[in-house]
């Protein structure tokens, strides 16, 4: 992911993803295939805003608006981050996820870097943008059977995302799966910001184990935090187990988790609409207006709400440990493409300081994992003078835990 501006003059930085669409691994319509869902998705305001998306003989580029930082990131540089700012982020994250399916879109990878904050919002708005289409996939209309003459699955069956938030029915690969995916990850997420910790444990940093332990189910979540940490409310326990429940038949939908008791305990409740009939009709149809909590009681109760910080510490080193860097062979594949790119287009690349438009967990120059559509690289900087209206000043950031894919073996 880059960040760049407009050649036209100053204005906002964009964010780009840059695509080689040479590389095998990432075939021009798949580059496409990401461009269709950035515009089936729309404008929804939880949503990464996507603006433009143009190609040349080499890269692809996919345009869209830039972030500030991750939800983790946002949460550390709060001096105090409690229950009540963490179900503001939920609510807007299970708004974003319910938009995505209800136009067919399953994200496949949801995790704490993948969403993000506009503008550095690290005050009372924390409206949230899911971000990174790279493993996306659309489902077929409801109701379609056939294709002409070829059969159309009901859901999808590819094994993709990010090991620790896949859940059981995808990785045991016995039949085709539905958007409920994304409520399963939502649910691991939260669960990770709310105890610091993954719901499926391991003892070593194990991948295949851990999609052992997720399968089998044995070791359940405890939904207990640890004795140094505050305890998440019955209700948020009860949000969370919903979502990850095993089976997806019974497993709550995001529409349905909006309705959660513990969003009406957390969250701003609407003014009612007034009751004077003999009022002006122009202030009978102002838009009610959020206010923070009705009952002193309540507002008492949530300025003594403790402070989720070293969970959200211990959680930050969590992610740390399960990263993993991406091969070698990746790092220069990548770096011969934008040598022939200079050579051909006269386009010069640097070092550079990092751009935080879709920030990672911690800021270093090796290579992360990269997902099956993105080819990017770590550290550089591409000044772009070809013929679109963008200047390119690009540098990388790839965020979090390694995305996986069904070839793992190069891992």
């Amino acid at each position: 992911m880059y960040g760049c501006q407009s050649k036209k003059g100053p204005g906002k930085e964009v964010a780009v993803k840059v695509f080689d669409l040479k590389s095998p691994r990432v075939p021009r319509k798949d580059f496409r295939l990401e461009v269709q869902i950035m515009k089936q998705i729309g404008t929804h305001s939880s949503c990464i805003q996507f603006l433009e998306a143009f190609e040349d003989k080499r890269f692809g580029y996919l345009v869209m608006e830039k972030c500030s930082c991750n939800i983790l990131d946002a949460f550390l540089g709060k001096k105090m981050a409690t229950e009540s700012e963490l179900a503001r982020a939920f609510h807007s994250l299970l708004q974003a996820v319910d938009h995505l399916h209800s136009v067919r879109v399953v994200h496949r990878d949801i995790k704490p870097c993948n969403i993000l904050l506009k503008d550095d919002e690290r005050g009372e708005k924390l409206d949230i943008k899911i971000c990174d289409m790279g493993l996306a996939a659309v489902l077929p209309p409801e109701g379609l059977k056939r294709c002409g003459c070829i059969p159309i699955k009901a859901g999808l069956t590819e094994i993709c995302g990010t090991t620790p938030y896949m859940p059981p029915e995808m990785l045991l690969g016995k039949h085709a799966y539905s958007e409920l995916v994304d409520e399963w990850s939502c649910g691991v997420s939260m669960y990770v910001l709310l105890f610091g910790e993954f719901p499926y444990k391991t003892l070593r940093r194990d991948m295949e184990l851990m999609k052992e332990v997720i399968c089998s189910g044995h070791a359940r979540p405890s939904f207990r935090a640890r004795h140094d940490s505050p305890q998440p409310s019955s209700l948020a326990c009860e949000l969370v187990a919903a979502l990850m429940t095993r089976d997806p038949e019974n497993r709550t939908a995001c529409a349905d988790a909006l309705t959660y008791p513990f969003f009406d305990s957390f969250l701003p409740k609407p003014t009612p609409p007034p009751s004077n009939t003999n009022a002006n009709p122009d202030e009978l149809l102002a838009s009610p207006v959020d206010q923070p909590c009705a009952s002193s009681d309540e507002s008492h109760m949530l300025e003594r709400l403790p402070s989720f910080h070293q969970t959200l510490l211990r959680a930050k080193s969590e992610l740390e440990s399960y990263e993993a860097c991406t091969p070698l062979d990746k790092k220069r594949t990548f770096e011969e493409a934008l040598a022939v790119l200079q050579q051909e287009n006269g386009q010069q690349w640097r070092s550079g300081i990092r751009c935080f438009s879709e920030p990672s967990i911690r800021a270093h120059s090796e290579l992360e994992r990269l997902p099956a559509r993105l080819s990017t690289h770590s550290g550089l900087s591409i000044c772009s003078k070809g013929e679109s209206d963008m200047k390119f000043v690009m540098q990388v950031n790839l965020p979090g835990t390694p995305s996986t894919t069904d070839d793992d073996s190069d891992c």
